[in-house]
Order: C-alpha cells, then sequence, then structure tokens
C-alpha cells in the first residue's frame, strides 16, 4: 500500500510540474526548457535557443524559442514550431505535426505518419523512417 501512495504522489507531482502529458528528461543547458499546459496539446514545452532538450510523452507543443538551434525529441501526436532564423533537429512519432516557418532549418525524423509545414524561406530535410512499411511523410510548402 506505501508504494502504491508514493507512485499516486510521484504521478500527481510529474502531471502538475509539465502540465499533464510530458517530462523533461534531458536539457542542456539545465534550466532551459519547460513545461505548462498547452494550448493545441495537452502540454506546451518551450525550449530555449541554443538548448538541447528530450520531452517524453505524447500530445505535446515544442516551441524552439529565439534565433539558435534546438534538439528535440517527442513521442505521438506532437506539434512542433521552429519559428524566425532557428535550426531544430527534430525527432517526432506517429501523427506529429512540425512548422517550420520564416528562414528557419528543420531537420526531421519521423517514426511513423507525420506532416511538416514549411514556410517562407525555411528549408527542411525529412527522414520518414517507415516509409518502406506505409508510413507517410506529407511535405507542405
Amino acid at each position: 500500500m506505501p508504494r502504491f501512495l508514493f507512485l499516486s504522489a510521484l504521478a500527481v507531482f510529474v502531471t502538475a510540474a509539465c502540465g499533464g502529458g510530458g517530462e523533461v528528461r534531458e536539457c542542456e543547458p539545465e534550466g532551459a526548457c519547460f513545461c505548462t499546459e498547452g494550448t493545441e496539446r495537452e502540454t506546451l514545452c518551450v525550449c530555449e535557443g541554443g538548448s538541447d532538450c528530450s520531452i517524453d510523452g505524447d500530445n505535446i507543443e515544442f516551441e524552439c524559442d529565439g534565433n539558435a538551434a534546438c534538439g528535440l525529441a517527442c513521442g505521438e501526436d506532437c506539434l512542433v514550431t521552429c519559428p524566425g532564423t532557428t535550426s531544430c533537429t527534430v525527432e517526432v512519432g506517429d501523427g506529429a505535426v512540425v512548422s517550420c516557418p520564416g528562414t528557419s532549418t528543420c531537420h526531421v525524423t519521423c517514426f511513423g505518419d507525420c506532416e511538416i509545414n514549411v514556410d517562407g524561406a525555411a528549408s527542411a530535410e525529412v527522414d520518414c523512417v517507415h516509409e518502406d512499411q506505409g508510413a507517410v511523410c506529407e511535405i507542405n510548402g
């Protein structure tokens, strides 16, 4: 019974700390990424430019803030935005939507069906890992 209570308390803490859908696993530099309640997905995680962050969870919004580089990894149904002049290296699972507006450069590795939207003078390199197994990586723009 005490173990059940401990695990329940831990689950409540993680949910409160990260808005309900994800957990910051690694972030360099430390503290450069934070998570709150999301608007389009359950959780919103913002990583400062120049950071390399890994978030565990699904149904997460990611945003690389600033005009530097971010490394992001996420599970299923993630929404990733790399605005401005950022450079993002992104690994996502099934159902992800990645947006690269402005003059950003996105390097996307997709492990399932995903959508990549490129606007303005932005560019994207996409690796659709399971394309030979029927995964579809839709690129717009």
